[in-house]
């Protein structure tokens, strides 16, 4: 069954489109589809993410020069990998209880997450740094 979709993102070579929703309810599950950018667009991997409170997948965006993905849903945002060779999603790490509400906007500014929740006053922040490894967390969380 397909999700509800809510938002779209591109793939570092633009080759795959990355489709976020779910079921935008209590029982909600948050879904990424992962589809061939092209004429066919034929369906590589439909998965659920994130921690069962994040309920849909309500904002995507890419991090810069990356195909490290970060998904905003209820109150909590997932990051994971995509691999294009084998149009498949790993996950890797979910933070939690960032916002009180939907996650409708995430932005990067260099190496700055930017979380944005239509029910907070401020914007929260997540710290990144690129690594040898891949993509870490260099600070806890902050609201501005």
């Amino acid at each position: 069954m397909l999700p509800e979709i809510k938002c779209l993102e591109l793939s570092l070579d633009q080759g795959l489109l990355l489709i976020g929703g779910g079921r935008d309810d209590d029982d909600g599950v948050a879904r990424l589809l992962v589809i061939a950018f092209d004429e066919s667009f034929k369906l590589f991997e439909s998965q659920t993410i994130g921690p069962q409170s994040m309920n849909c997948v309500y904002s995507l965006t890419r991090m810069p020069f990356e195909n490290v993905f970060f998904a905003g849903g209820y109150g909590s945002v997932s990051s994971f990998y995509l691999d294009e060779k084998t149009k498949k999603i790993s996950s890797l790490r979910d933070f939690e209880d960032i916002m009180s509400g939907e996650i409708l906007d995430l932005k990067f500014e260099k190496e700055v997450l930017y979380v944005l929740s239509p029910t907070q006053e401020d914007i929260a922040r997540l710290n990144f740094s690129k690594t040898k490894t891949g993509v870490q967390e260099s600070q806890e969380r902050s609201k501005s």
